[in-house]
């Protein structure tokens, strides 16, 4: 699968409802063809820059790209200027239904499954993902996956 080309159908996707908050999506897609399951891929695109949007503030940006690292590795960022995840709590956040406290407070609506699907997704495609975060600097997800 070309990874850029699911990324922009993901954002083209994901971008009405940024809009409505006023945040703005910026890319850096180099071209990447990986292996992996369309279907799969598509779930941990959209759950991952869903809850960048969800959980950015409103007229925040939130940075999407890819790139092949090696001849055998391609990696996906997604990086939001949101509320961020406290250290103490990073470890959980891909465990079925958890949400922080915080998490909880900014979008009442998340059933707290997003991250759940990433890492089940993630697994399947041996994909490892690794985040970065902490409240206010926001969170940068990384996912590595296999170029085809």
């Amino acid at each position: 699968i070309q990874l850029a080309d699911m990324i922009a159908t993901s954002v083209a996707r994901i971008d009405p409802a940024a809009s409505l908050r006023g945040i703005c999506i910026e890319t850096d897609l180099q071209p990447a063809r990986v292996r992996a399951v369309d279907d799969y891929l598509r779930m941990l695109l959209d759950n991952l820059l869903s809850n960048a949007i969800n959980y950015s503030f409103d007229g925040g940006v939130v940075h999407v790209a890819c790139h092949p690292i090696d001849a055998e590795v391609a990696m996906l960022v997604v990086r939001d200027h949101g509320i961020g995840i406290p250290a103490d709590k990073i470890a959980q956040v891909f465990q079925d239904y958890y949400r922080t406290k915080e998490a909880a407070q900014h979008n009442r609506a998340s059933t707290g499954l997003g991250l759940a699907i990433v890492r089940h997704v993630a697994r399947a495609l041996q994909a490892p993902v690794t985040v970065e975060s902490s409240p206010d600097w926001g969170t940068r997800f990384t996912v590595r996956l296999g170029l085809a």
